[in-house]
């Protein structure tokens, strides 16, 4: 099996970090992730929050249908998720985002960054609005 160029990061449970590191991925690769790595924090059944870094990345048409699929099928474990952080590179792109969240809301506290430690600031509080203790992360670009 060919492995994933989508970085899938746990170590800083109960924030999980899920990087794109190219901008070009195939329906498979999205699929994988889905799946797998955000599977497998919906799997833990305890709260957390996401830091998604996506760079320059803007999913395509099919991809953006299978993630609302995935997430209207599990909507329940998808209440364990108390922030999620978007980090796109873009500002186009950040509009983009924000536009198609404003469209078809998340079931969950969402916000677009520019930087990743804005993006580490807002989850780090939203957890500890949530009585959780974050855990200490550096901003890795």
């Amino acid at each position: 099996m060919k492995e994933s160029r989508i970085i899938a990061d746990y170590d800083h449970w109960p924030l999980a970090v899920w990087r794109f590191d190219d901008d070009n991925y195939t329906d498979d690769e999205v699929m994988r992730w889905l799946t797998e790595d955000v599977g497998k924090a919906l799997q833990r059944n305890e709260p957390f929050g996401v830091i998604q870094d996506m760079k320059e990345t803007l999913s395509t048409i099919s991809q953006r249908s299978m993630a609302a699929k995935f997430v209207k099928e599990n909507r329940e474990p998808f209440q364990n998720l108390l922030a999620a952080a978007y980090v796109v590179d873009s500002r186009a792109v950040r509009g983009i985002i924000t536009a198609i969240f404003w469209m078809v809301p998340p079931p969950y506290p969402y916000k677009v960054f520019a930087k990743v430690g804005d993006a580490i600031d807002w989850v780090s509080a939203q957890l500890k609005k949530a009585g959780i203790t974050p855990p200490k992360l550096e901003p890795w670009r």
